[in-house]
């Protein structure tokens, strides 16, 4: 007596995520099984294809139709790129504010919880720590921030120079106006908007100064005296 059997193979299905990955916060990738019977996500998913935008390992289980299996596993990493959006940290008078900052057209897509953006600009009205965020050519999410902090204002006056040597003030807000008078009380130079060039020929001369000045939104005034020597 006897008997024949046929033994068929099978095929085990075939899936391939990919390698591992790292991407940019804000952009997101399709991670595709194939064409298969069924899937099994560790995410619980049970589609072909899955669409992630966290940093996690993700892993698929697959079946065809003979209930044969395979899986496959792929690292997907999201980071947080740096750029150059803002200034660096700077001080500045009362009298700057607002600070007015050009953004790049390198970027796109410009947000900030603290700042108001318009055509490409952005106004810092007062000190503070303020960030900055914004997208690449390549989609990817950039971010940057700046401090601003308060300058206290002070004009550095010399009360004594050398003849032949400009009379110059150190902090000098512009519009700034001087007067200088001789011993007489006499006017020998005035100038409505000071530049530091104020020369004083004659040493061993005493002049009396009037300094008017813009600080901290108050129009303000200096009186004192400059010593002229050799």
């Amino acid at each position: 007596v006897t008997d024949t059997i046929t033994l068929t193979l099978a095929p085990n299905p075939q899936v391939n995520l990919g390698n591992d990955t790292t991407l940019c916060i804000g952009q997101q990738i399709t991670l595709n099984a194939g064409n298969h019977n069924s899937y099994t996500w560790n995410n619980q998913s049970i589609t072909p294809s899955i669409t992630v935008n966290e940093t996690g390992n993700y892993s698929v289980t697959v079946t065809n139709t003979f209930n044969c299996m395979a899986n496959d596993n792929i690292q997907v990493n999201f980071v947080q790129e740096t750029a150059q959006l803002l200034p660096n940290d700077t001080a500045l008078y009362a009298s700057a504010f607002p600070y007015t900052i050009n953004l790049s057209n390198q970027y796109n897509n410009y947000q900030s919880s603290q700042l108001t953006i318009l055509n490409n600009q952005l106004s810092i009205e007062s000190e503070g720590m303020y960030s900055l965020a914004a997208t690449d050519i390549n989609g990817c999410l950039v971010s940057d921030s700046i401090s601003v902090s308060l300058k206290q204002f002070e004009l550095i006056i010399p009360s004594i120079i050398t003849k032949n040597q400009n009379f110059i003030i150190n902090n000098l807000p512009a519009n700034s106006s001087l007067k200088v008078f001789d011993a007489l009380g006499q006017i020998i130079y005035q100038s409505n908007n000071y530049q530091n060039n104020f020369m004083p020929l004659m040493a061993h001369a005493m002049y009396l100064l009037e300094l008017e000045y813009d600080a901290d939104n108050k129009r303000k005034q200096y009186n004192g005296k400059l010593m002229v020597i050799e």
